[in-house]
């Protein structure tokens, strides 16, 4: 019955089903001691010699209660051992339960390597850290307009399918995938740890993101559908990193001036008519994390020196045409 019960994970049932297994026996006894002629160790005869102590101890109505108190004793014992051994599995369990679920909440915003590091560091995102990231904006050119022609349904299922391909990218380049905002996309390339390839990895990304809907529009226009055409923003420089947030509802987040300039940059490929529209900060630190490399940014136009709102100084872009 005991080992029945440490299935429950409960340490309390535990205790409970020795006390009653202990109490049960213990009354059994009580009753058979109570009846007429019962002999016990207590009871019994006193100067008897070996043999006859023998005989009585073999008799029908003889009853050992220091036997049965040996016996409770052990019962008890063992019943209180496996009551810690079932609060330790269930401290083991319910570990395990919290483990599995934040992994499963930070899988939603980390690639497999990046979550990997994460779980495996004490508290990496409590911490404010600062450092040089890659930050990526993308959205949907036209979206506004294109809300109007669909049901709201189609909108939800077009988002979703659009949201888990550039995803996909994010996390195939090693990004972290910091905040979906309708049809927008925010991505971070050395967020939460530096590495050595940031800038390269979000130009990757960018471009991939370029293609994967190119392909998803193929599929568009053979099912009669119209294609979706998106604007990308990337820039690189220092920004601050860590959880944003009240206690209770708490966020990852990359934040600084870094990540406002990238906002800005994605909301210039309106008007320059651009598929990427890249910081020459960003290209130039591709150009360092791969000097010897192919040429990454050779496909890139320059686009001068471009006023971004918001900020007291013009910016040195470079700009990306004609994949979509």
């Amino acid at each position: 019955m005991l080992s029945t019960v440490a299935f429950t994970f409960s340490p309390r049932r535990m205790l409970v089903a020795g006390l009653s297994a202990g109490l049960s026996w213990t009354a059994g006894v009580l009753w058979l001691v109570a009846l007429p002629g019962t002999i016990t160790t207590w009871n019994h005869p006193p100067n008897l010699t070996p043999e006859q102590d023998y005989i009585e101890h073999l008799g029908p109505l003889f009853v050992d209660t220091n036997l049965w108190l040996q016996d409770l004793i052990v019962l008890l014992l063992v019943a209180g051992i496996l009551a810690l051994v079932v609060q330790r599995s269930q401290q083991l369990v319910i570990r395990q339960a919290m483990v599995t679920r934040q992994r499963a909440s930070l899988s939603r915003y980390f690639s497999p390597n990046v979550l990997d590091e994460v779980m495996d560091s004490a508290g990496p995102l409590t911490a404010v850290r600062k450092y040089d990231v890659a930050i990526l904006f993308a959205d949907i050119v036209g979206f506004t307009r294109l809300c109007e022609t669909m049901p709201p349904e189609n909108v939800m299922d077009l988002l979703r399918i659009y949201h888990s391909r550039l995803e996909a990218e994010v996390f195939r380049f090693g990004g972290t995938l910091d905040k979906f905002i309708g049809d927008a996309v925010m991505a971070s390339f050395g967020a939460p740890r530096p590495g050595p390839h940031d800038a390269t990895q979000s130009l990757r990304c960018a471009q991939a993101m370029l293609e994967t809907m190119a392909e998803w529009n193929a599929e568009r226009e053979q099912a009669g559908e119209v294609p979706i055409r998106i604007g990308i923003g990337i820039h690189y420089g220092p920004a601050v990193m860590g959880d944003v947030g009240s206690e209770r509802c708490a966020a990852f987040a990359v934040i600084g001036d870094t990540t406002n300039t990238t906002s800005r940059l994605q909301s210039l490929t309106r008007s320059l008519e651009a598929d990427i529209v890249a910081s020459q900060t960003l290209l130039d630190a591709v150009q360092r994390e791969n000097p010897d490399g192919p040429g990454l940014c050779d496909s890139f136009e320059d686009a001068g020196w471009q006023a971004i709102r918001g900020r007291q100084h013009a910016m040195h872009v470079r700009i990306l045409r004609g994949v979509l």
